[in-house]
């Protein structure tokens, strides 16, 4: 954010942190981490989440104490009694051999049949699966549960007829006592069981039973949860103790040590695993994570939940998925790549300016209250120069000595010494912007009203203003230097080089604009190759190729490649990376593609500040956002998370029921709309992903979305073939077409006997038609009817359509407005509506006639007519005045198609008497997005109301450009 806008909201705290090694403790470093959290509000209407786990398809099951919910990346569908758990409190889940869903309830043990769930009972009745029992599957088809401390085999008997057996005494549980009691049971990768006996680990590979006991490394204890990580190791918990056996080892080593009373739960236990390796499992107060031969314990300080966690799972992208006690579901995000600090970790405000690292190792933070410094033994953040009142410091800065220079926006300059803490004022200038040490002992100091010096070893109230034109007046965004030594401000003025002790005004040979764009610089940094990439006026981002003191080409920044239009900052790291912070993340360019990075990956906050980055020596950046501050550290190589394309989606008719891969359904013809819901199944990707689709035959293109779902109106009897892909709108990959062939059954009416029926009947009529009817009445009135045609068109022509331009009129363009409002109303469909109005047009009458101005007019039409798709509606809304409709486009889509057709009307200069003349156009824009159902924008006057604000808007804010109604997204880049 730049530092007049300054709303900002804070994150939810939360994870008591330690970090207990073997033998002793030793605190954990005051970082958070975020997380996306579903609750009620996000259609989890139960929020005790005890068991979870991912199928083969990519769905997420999540087990609760009232209802079994199935999660698909958008929302979440419920299983409850309705659908035949007799007992919705939800314990064990299991996918068997065949992709078939287990469920394990406190009332029975249930498996899913075509959207319905079946009971599999045993002889002794009921398998009720309590916090106590637990479900695995096994290789061959069957699965073992466990049930009232007993253990059963389930098994197909044939016709899809499931049996359950005690397995204790027959077969490979031969040895095991029938009255022992099990607790827990997991059918590891090489099928062998293990399960908790007695106070005992047991494992049974083929029919060999080995019973593992303190003798073994195993604690007498209730072993209840059991885990294999990804390198073959078994891991197993009771509320108190933690022991795991290596692959291949033999004997169990205690992973407990000292921190058994922070990993003792009372209640819940379960295991889970990161991305990086790092196995997990709930702790008194949070989740414990085995690092390095300890767990770290994770609490509220780390921007957990204070709630207890009831069940961990990792899916099979490695991300952690958490159930918390009456509170629903969280994600972790960012663990490993990721570091975030907040106000609950001593920084003075959550909104940062400045970041930097001292030759001590500490991190220096400027924010809206002043300046904080990372305390080494606390691992969190501490006020420095608490006496001088600083207020907002926006800069930061560390000279050849080490000491800390900092500047504030009211225009004062201070001094620190770092070993000390000792805290001077050394002077005052005007509002503060930027502060910079160069390697020569100067500290440059950008304002608002020009650029001041001081030399890093003067005295009080030395700062002096330099008196080169340019920059000596007016705003000074940035100053910062090159490898070779040389000294570049960015000025409202221009764009300056200080070789030696000389200044020099950097001349752009290429700029289009007469070098207007180098006086538009807000920030900027060099590259490795020499050039410099600066942002324009807290907006668009350009790369300058320079030779010397020469701006020698100028390569703009699509929106393909950064995301938003409210740049804050432009810098490269250590690595050569170029990190572009803005209000929705920063986007980062490796050199070959380009990366969002939101809060969604881990970062503290959308909302980057403005100049708030610093590249460490290490290759980690830190990022200022108006929440607190992130740390990129990329995970153990540094590198940015990977882009590759979106899963293919799953499509889904609610009307048709289950349908197995591959089916046709069959739905009834109904008046009612046909609704098509879509499985993204990109957990990773949410609020990243946007969709297309496309129903062959209803639809005339790919329509763009960002519903997960659309409907079609009264569709005709046939097969219909629904095509649908996901697009990451962050990398602009796509997820490979999924596809669904659908049949619409017709009713008696809409049957082929029917209508031959009908076509018979109407043949007599007109059998008998013919004959009633005399010879030259028939020719007669064939020949009124061409004439009354002709004449009609001539007439609707007339009426509808603009002599001058061709275009619809004043008239025609509106009744198509009700029209287009209505359909888009009606079939649910984004709807752009644009306001185009000619820039300067009275000047053109006045210099050059009425006649050149009709010209100018004809050929906009003609422009307009070209640019637009065959289905868009274009009309004369009066004098220089064009209104277009644009159906189906909504969204970025449309935001593009209208910058494009803005470009496009004024390429070509207009050829007036042998003169050329360049016609701008402002445009005013109101985008319906088809499902506010009571916006006012749906009636015709309010959306020419809206639009035509918007345009007055863009007329105001300089013309040749596009604005949006007030409530709409910030249009694209140009």
């Amino acid at each position: 954010m730049m530092p007049f806008l300054c709303p900002y909201v804070r994150l939810r705290a939360a994870f008591l942190c330690l970090i207990f090694l073997a033998g002793g403790a030793a605190s954990c470093a005051a970082q958070r981490y975020t997380f996306r959290t579903w609750g009620a509000s996000q259609g989890l209407r139960n929020l005790n989440v005890v068991s979870m786990m991912e199928d083969r398809s990519g769905f997420l099951w999540l087990g609760t104490d009232n209802g079994l919910f199935r999660y698909d990346g958008a929302r979440f569908l419920e299983f409850s009694t309705g659908q035949g758990l007799r007992d919705p409190y939800v314990v064990a889940l299991a996918e068997d051999a065949t992709g078939r869903l287990w469920a394990g309830t406190s009332g029975g043990l249930f498996y899913l049949d075509g959207g319905r769930f079946a009971e599999v009972r045993s002889a002794e009745g009921s398998l009720s699966v309590g916090l106590d029992g637990s479900l695995t599957a096994l290789k061959n088809g069957h699965l073992l549960a466990v049930s009232r401390s007993r253990l059963f085999e389930i098994a197909p008997n044939g016709d899809d007829k499931w049996s359950a057996n005690a397995v204790a005494g027959s077969g490979d549980f031969r040895s095991l006592d029938p009255s022992e009691t099990i607790t827990s049971v997991l059918a590891d990768r090489d099928d062998r069981i293990w399960f908790g006996c007695g106070k005992n680990v047991c494992e049974v590979h083929g029919s060999r039973l080995t019973r593992w006991d303190a003798g073994s490394g195993v604690p007498q204890d209730d072993w209840l949860a059991f885990y294999e990580d990804h390198n073959g190791n078994i891991w197993v918990r009771s509320t108190a103790h933690v022991v795991e056996l290596g692959n291949g080892a033999s004997r169990w080593e205690d992973r407990t040590g000292s921190s058994g009373p922070e990993l003792a739960n009372n209640y819940y236990v379960s295991f889970g695993e990161t991305a990086e390796g790092d196995v997990i499992t709930p702790s008194s107060d949070g989740v414990a994570v085995w690092r390095g031969g300890a767990w770290q314990l994770y609490g509220p300080q780390q921007g957990f939940s204070h709630y207890d966690v009831e069940s961990l799972f990792t899916d099979h992208h490695g991300m952690v998925w958490i159930g918390e006690a009456g509170h629903g579901l969280a994600r972790w995000l960012g663990y490993g790549q990721w570091e975030n600090w907040t106000i609950d970790d001593g920084l003075g405000s959550p909104i940062v300016w400045a970041v930097l690292r001292d030759d001590n190792g500490r991190v220096w933070v400027a924010h809206d209250k002043g300046i904080s410094v990372s305390d080494p033994q606390r691992k969190s953040f501490t006020t420095v120069a608490a006496g001088l009142t600083l207020g907002m410091t926006v800069g930061l800065t560390k000279d050849r000595t080490g000491k800390i220079w900092a500047v504030t926006n009211s225009g004062v300059v201070a001094r620190i010494q770092p070993g000390t803490m000792k805290a001077e004022k050394v002077g005052t200038v005007a509002s503060g912007n930027q502060i910079y040490a160069d390697g020569m002992g100067h500290i440059w100091i950008s304002t608002e009203h020009g650029l001041y010096e001081i030399d890093s070893d003067a005295k009080a109230g030395a700062a002096q203003k330099v008196t080169v034109t340019g920059l000596d007046r007016g705003n000074v965004n940035r100053v910062t230097g090159r490898s070779d030594g040389t000294v570049w401000a960015a000025s409202e003025d221009g764009l300056f080089v200080r070789e030696g002790d000389i200044w020099k005004r950097v001349s752009c040979t290429s700029c289009e604009d007469h070098g207007a764009v180098t006086r538009q610089i807000t920030d900027m940094d060099f590259a490795s190759d020499g050039s410099l990439w600066a942002a324009i006026n807290f907006s668009r981002v350009v790369r300058f190729s320079l030779r010397g003191d020469r701006i020698v080409s100028v390569e703009w920044m699509g929106s393909g490649q950064v995301s938003s239009l409210s740049t804050q900052f432009v810098r490269f790291d250590r690595q050569g990376r170029l990190w572009v912070g803005h209000d929705r993340g920063v986007d980062v360019f490796d050199g070959q593609r380009w990366r969002l990075l939101t809060s969604a990956d881990g970062l503290l906050w959308n909302d980057t500040d403005n100049k708030a980055f610093w590249a460490d020596s290490d290759g980690t950046v830190w990022i200022g956002t108006s929440e607190g501050i992130s740390r990129f550290t990329g995970g153990p190589h540094n590198t940015l998370p990977e882009d590759a394309a979106p899963t293919r989606p799953t499509i889904e008719i609610p009307a048709a029921g289950e349908v197995p891969e591959g089916g046709n359904p069959e739905l009834p013809w109904s008046r009612a709309p046909l609704k098509i819901r879509f499985a993204p199944l990109n957990f990773g990707l949410e609020g990243k992903l946007s969709y297309e689709y496309e129903l062959e035959g209803e639809d005339s293109d790919w329509v763009q979305t960002t519903e997960a779902e659309t409907q079609y109106s009264r569709l005709s009897p046939g097969e219909y073939v629904f095509s649908l892909r996901t697009i990451d709108d962050t990398t602009h990959r796509e997820s490979p077409v999924a596809e669904m062939t659908f049949t619409v059954l017709p009713n008696w009416w809409q049957t082929w006997a029917f209508r031959l029926l009908l076509a018979l009947l109407a043949a007599g009529l007109l059998a008998i038609a013919w004959r009633l009817r005399v010879r030259h009445l028939l020719r007669r009135q064939q020949e009124l009817e061409v004439l009354v045609a002709a004449r009609t068109h001539e007439l609707e022509q007339q009426a509808t359509h603009d002599d001058l331009t061709g275009l619809l009129n004043h008239k025609g363009i509106i009744q198509m407005l009700m029209v287009e409002l209505e359909r888009a109303k009606r079939q649910r469909l984004p709807l752009a509506v644009v306001l185009a109005d000619l820039d300067f047009f009275k000047e053109v009458n006045d210099k050059y006639g009425h006649l050149a101005g009709d010209s100018v007019l004809r050929e906009m039409g003609a422009r307009l007519q070209s640019g637009i798709r065959v289905y868009d509606k274009a009309g004369r809304y009066g004098g220089e005045e064009f209104l277009l409709l644009m159906p189906t486009l909504g969204g970025v889509a449309a935001m593009t198609r209208i910058e494009e057709l803005r470009l496009a009307l004024a390429a070509r200069p207009y050829e007036i008497d042998g003169s050329q003349l360049s016609v701008t156009c402002s445009f005013g824009v109101v985008l319906l997005d088809g499902h506010e159902e009571h916006t006012p924008l749906w009636s015709p006057n309010e959306a020419l109301a809206a639009a035509d604000r918007a345009l007055y808007r863009a007329k105001n804010n300089g013309r040749d450009r596009v604005e949006y109604a007030a409530t709409e997204a910030t249009p694209p880049m140009k």
